[in-house]
């Protein structure tokens, strides 16, 4: 350092960097500070780091959300440097986030304050300059030689960082995700791991993890994305441990019980720059909306610690928008299942079975696959309202949903089709394979008992399938397979009831109105 340099920062008062990017923060600060120290005042983060190296002040005082390199990595920069260990740093929090207190406290900082107590940070700052000993001026040097020799305390990669951010426009790239776009993991069953799935691939691009988890309190899953670039070191046991571990802290407010099923998703594959080191980091960022918290993101990465530290302000963005997509993921999904499911079975109803129906059977003709379908008919339950109520039958119609429910795969569907009918669909399922699954279904209805006000309600089905002849076309469309399987049930009726009737076992000339 030439001798104008230390000249400059000679005087009555000593001299206070003051990083702090917030205009009203600013302007509550610059009074209190100026009478007591001489200030240089820097809105960034980066440029923080220049100028402390150059003017060498007596103290730092900076707010946690600056642009280019956070105030808590400033703090923990000079916190944890051994040759600048002495210089004191009072350190506002600009939001009041858990993980950035969490981290604060970790920075080194003499003094950590939420925003509304800002003031404080002046006399704290005030008290620690005067009796602390002096930074040496070989210290000074021998930290300003030791960190630009490393690249400029990671300034390098914090201005990479930021560059990729907002190439990549990681908040758009979230906010274009198509909810009701094709599902890359092949299941429209469920949009919600796809759209959890297209989102952590897009924060891969800008954030580079080793793997990140989502947690979701409603539906009591954690869906996780690995990153294979690190699939050598990958721990994925321990991971899930973290992530459910983090996520007890924010759901014990909630009650209940908390054990999630855990999903992988398909990997990522995403290298960004910027040294790579033993140590892990582990994240964790409360999911919020307008209903209150909601899920946990949860984060891992092997890149030195200091770097992840760095990019909290970033983070907490990510975290904010991923939270309002993914709230606007959930509520679609909402919506979505309202309008076709029925509301007192819980099963699709009538709509989705139509769709799912001709979205089956187009798929049969054009892949020349099997197609089964079965209409389902409780019997005589006219008796069971008249008997017991219609809080009764609905009772019942409930239990036996239930059990039609349980008993199909995951690929079929089972559904209200209007009153006591309920409709099956088995793709891929020849005749046999359907009358076998509805006999074993027919069994279990059979076997049912309903307690109603200490009454015991027994019931029958009577269930009528049908199945597409891939090679004959027959039915011809998904309308008349579905008037196939309601004469089916009706010979089931027919012959007594409490049976399953195939459509091969409909009168020739009936048969022949369909082809």
């Amino acid at each position: 350092m030439n001798k104008k340099s230390k000249k400059s920062i000679d005087g009555s008062k000593p001299l206070v960097l003051a990083a702090i990017n917030d205009e009203d923060l600013w302007n509550e600060l610059k009074g209190p500070l100026e009478e007591r120290f001489r200030v240089r005042r820097e809105i960034d983060g980066l440029r923080a780091i220049d100028v402390l190296f150059l003017l060498r002040p007596a103290g730092v005082i900076a707010e946690s959300g600056l642009p280019g390199l956070s105030g808590i990595l400033l703090a923990r920069l000079i916190g944890h440097n051994r040759y600048t260990i002495k210089l004191p740093v009072a350190l506002i929090l600009s939001r009041e986030y858990l993980i950035e207190e969490f981290w604060a406290n970790d920075s080194g900082a003499i003094d950590i304050l939420q925003r509304r107590n800002a003031l404080e940070a002046v006399r704290s700052l005030e008290i620690a300059i005067s009796p602390r000993t002096a930074i040496s001026s070989d210290d000074w040097d021998r930290a300003e030689v030791g960190l630009r020799a490393e690249g400029g305390p990671v300034a390098g990669v914090a201005t990479d960082l930021e560059d990729q951010l907002i190439s990549a426009s990681i908040l758009a790239r979230l906010g274009e995700i198509d909810f009701a776009g094709e599902s890359k993991l092949g299941s429209s069953q469920n949009p919600i791991p796809d759209f959890i799935w297209k989102a952590l691939t897009a924060l891969s691009t800008v954030l580079e993890f080793a793997q990140a988890g989502v947690t979701l309190w409603d539906s009591n899953e954690l869906f996780v994305v690995e990153n294979e670039v690190f699939k050598d070191v990958l721990n994925r046991e321990s991971f899930v441990k973290e992530s459910l571990s983090s996520a007890k802290l924010y759901y014990r407010s909630r009650g209940g019980p908390f054990n999630p099923e855990v999903t992988i998703l398909p990997a990522v594959q995403r290298k960004l720059p910027g040294p790579t080191g033993p140590a892990s980091t582990f994240f964790a960022l409360p999911l919020s909306g307008r209903r209150g918290n909601y899920g946990l993101l949860s984060i891992m990465t092997y890149k030195e610690i200091a770097i992840r530290e760095y990019y909290l302000h970033t983070l907490s963005l990510i975290g904010t928008q991923l939270s309002v997509t993914l709230e606007r993921a959930l509520f679609y999904e909402e919506v979505r299942k309202l309008s076709v499911t029925d509301p007192l079975t819980r099963l699709s109803n009538r709509r989705a079975i139509i769709s799912r129906l001709e979205q089956e059977f187009r798929r049969s003709v054009r892949y020349r696959t099997q197609l089964s379908m079965a209409l389902c008919d409780i019997d005589d339950f006219k008796k069971v309202n008249d008997r017991y109520g219609h809080l009764a039958g609905d009772q019942v119609l409930v239990a036996v949903s239930k059990i039609l429910q349980d008993s199909v795969r995951e690929v079929d569907l089972a559904g209200r089709w209007g009153g006591e009918e309920i409709a099956l669909l088995f793709p891929q399922t020849d005749l046999e394979g359907a009358l076998i699954a509805c006999e074993r279904i027919r069994k279990e209805i059979e076997n049912l008992s309903v307690n109603y006000q200490g009454n015991e309600i027994h019931v029958t089905m009577s269930i009528g399938v049908s199945t597409i002849d891939s090679d004959n076309i027959c039915p011809r469309s998904a309308e008349t397979m579905m008037g196939l399987a309601d004469h089916a049930m009706y010979v089931a009726k027919q012959k007594g009831k409490n049976q399953v009737a195939g459509f091969n076992e409909i009168v020739d000339d009936m048969v022949s109105m369909y082809k």
